[in-house]
């Protein structure tokens, strides 16, 4: 897919109002049209779903990112008339009429995204036009083998705080031709945007933080007292929070352990859970944060914006530098506009 460089999402509307003559401020017909496409420039394709009012009269594009108004018994005020667009996640805007009647074929209106998410935009266009496919951690897992040749990002997302932010960010990739990977804590996990992530062909999974909780739950504050009866009781834990998600949010695939507080006060991972362990009895196929996925894999470089700080390189840089695999950890938390703390977790 060929993209143009830009900082912004450019939408094309096609505009057509039958009318006698467009000189007059005020025009009067029984039934006028406002018909047109939209289109966002920068992902190349047709935008569905756009919200649009003109006049109290509300319609969406459909899946060709077509509308059409008709306006019966109406009279159209150039001077005054404003169309208004709003497309999640973009900022909606109010248009004046007179503003979209041109003589041009196509009249443009430009939606902007916030500005943090257009440098995330930009990332992914970096990453498509150095022929990198961008890809769920599922598809890596079961075809690295195939794809070995490939240049590859294998695209990660944990949902710590801001499920909001996940949705944006699964919309904005979903318009590039972008699948990845979306894990949810029981703390974010919801059943509207889990299904709309899942709609747009994206990965679900847990991420969990077992050992966390159940530490936190029975005061343990020391990795002393992290028995291994404590850890056969935690894996059991960990199986029925696996049945119990996808029982409320479909299947899932893979999962991957969250880095909480309480980790960090016992200097022990969640992941420890699922060392050594065959995942098939956790009724998934890999735990991205598992040791042997990175290893047995062949990734080049493991970098993560976590702390909203890129570690060890940001990922543009990795894109430049022409790494071969690259798995990315990107919080959609660090993106979106929910003030989010270091420590929260």
């Amino acid at each position: 897919m060929k993209l143009k460089h830009t900082l912004t999402c450019i939408i094309v509307i096609a505009l057509h109002i039958s009318c006698s003559d467009q000189n007059n401020i005020i025009i009067s017909k029984p039934q006028e049209t406002i018909q047109g496409v939209v289109v966002s420039e920068f992902a190349h394709r047709p935008i569905r779903e756009v919200e649009i009012d003109f006049k109290g009269i509300g319609v969406k594009t459909d899946t060709a990112g077509f509308f059409k108004i008709d306006i019966p018994e109406s009279r159209i005020d150039l001077a005054t008339d404003q169309i208004s667009f709003m497309c999640f996640p973009y900022v909606s805007r109010k248009i004046k009429i007179d503003q979209l009647l041109t003589k041009s074929i196509a009249d443009t209106v430009t939606m902007q995204l916030s500005v943090k998410w257009t440098m995330y935009q930009k990332i992914l266009a970096a990453g498509i036009e150095q022929s990198y496919n961008i890809i769920p951690v599922i598809d890596w897992y079961r075809n690295n083998e195939t794809l070995k040749n490939s240049k590859v990002i294998i695209m990660r997302h944990d949902v710590d705080m801001d499920a909001q932010a996940a949705k944006a960010m699964a919309y904005i990739e979903n318009q590039m031709d972008i699948r990845s990977t979306y894990y949810f804590r029981w703390r974010t996990a919801d059943i509207d945007q889990i299904s709309y992530v899942r709609e747009l062909g994206h990965e679900v999974g847990l991420h969990y933080e077992t050992l966390a909780s159940y530490c936190a739950e029975h005061h343990i504050t020391e990795s002393t007292a992290i028995t291994p009866e404590i850890i056969r009781t935690c894996r059991e834990i960990l199986k029925s929070e696996i049945r119990l998600f996808e029982q409320k949010y479909g299947d899932i695939n893979s999962i991957c352990s969250h880095g909480a507080p309480q980790n960090r006060l016992l200097n022990v991972a969640n992941s420890i859970l699922v060392y050594e362990e065959n995942l098939s009895d956790y009724y998934v196929e890999i735990d991205t944060n598992d040791p042997r996925f990175l290893k047995n894999t062949a990734i080049d470089i493991f970098i993560a914006d976590s702390g909203s700080q890129w570690q060890p390189i940001p990922l543009i840089a990795a894109i430049q530098q022409n790494y071969h695999t690259i798995l990315a950890l990107v919080h959609p938390d660090w993106w979106g506009d929910m003030v989010i703390s270091s420590t929260d977790g």
